[in-house]
């Protein structure tokens, strides 16, 4: 849920300082959140709304505000006008209004999520980020894998269209599995999944067959094959995915 005016007003009268105990203490994923839940009616729904407080995100949003209100003192001692977003922090003659900023980051690194379910804390954070998995993979399906509207009538060509765009992002999901795991290994910690396709572009097979009777055909040692790679990046990336790619 978004910090509107409700929200804002119940968490300016909540005393957070005692969140950060191991009791509230959730992971998710490399994420850690202190969580808290309270009732709330959301319109005419009863539920619970759960508090969620991210420290590392609460601190660096701290210094973004502390950064951009010290440059803008500065600019005002030179003359230039304050920029709009930064005034609330400023005085009619320009001295810091520390009482304002105290308030502000009184909700630097909390997000809020609202349901009427019977969910424990946990449940809650987890539930919410299995959703933020399926948004991020519409996302993917419709950048890398350019997934879009299907001009098609017939169920069955509906059918194998999805499933032919399911397939193709289970290999992608697999392929950033194996890359995010072992990319430290090959050198190539810096590469995104989308940057290490684009490299693979011109990664091309040579297949040999030897000439022989369609009855030996079976025989895997009648055919050879080279994956010809034009630059060490390359090759790092498929060794990263299966060292056998890459022979």
């Amino acid at each position: 849920m978004p910090l509107h005016r409700g929200i804002k007003k119940i968490i300016s009268e909540m005393d957070l300082s005692g969140l950060e105990t191991y009791r509230n203490r959730i992971t998710q994923g490399e994420t850690v959140f202190y969580v808290t839940t309270i009732d709330y009616t959301f319109g005419k729904v009863r539920g619970k709304l759960a508090i969620l407080l991210n420290p590392h995100k609460k601190q660096r949003e701290k210094e973004i505000r502390l950064e951009k209100v010290k440059q803008a003192q500065v600019d005002a001692t030179s003359g230039k006008s304050i920029d709009t977003g930064l005034k609330k922090f400023f005085s009619k003659s320009n001295h810091i209004n520390t009482h304002a900023i105290k308030r502000e980051e009184h909700v630097d690194g909390l997000s809020f999520i609202f349901t009427n379910g019977k969910f424990s804390r946990e449940e809650i954070v987890s539930i919410y980020f299995e959703k933020d998995l399926i948004e991020k993979t519409f996302h993917t399906l419709k950048g890398v894998l350019s997934l879009r509207p299907v001009r098609m009538w017939l169920d069955e060509n509906i059918k194998a269209h999805v499933l032919i765009c399911y397939l193709a992002y289970t290999l992608l999901a697999t392929f950033r599995f194996l890359l995010y795991k072992n990319r430290d290994k090959f050198g190539i910690s810096d590469i995104s999944v989308e940057e290490a396709i684009e490299e693979l572009q011109d990664v091309y097979r040579v297949y040999f067959h030897r000439d022989v009777s369609s009855s030996d055909l079976t025989n895997d040692n009648n055919q050879l094959y080279k994956t010809v790679t034009l630059s060490r990046r390359q090759e790092s990336i498929l060794k990263a995915i299966s060292e056998k790619l890459a022979l």
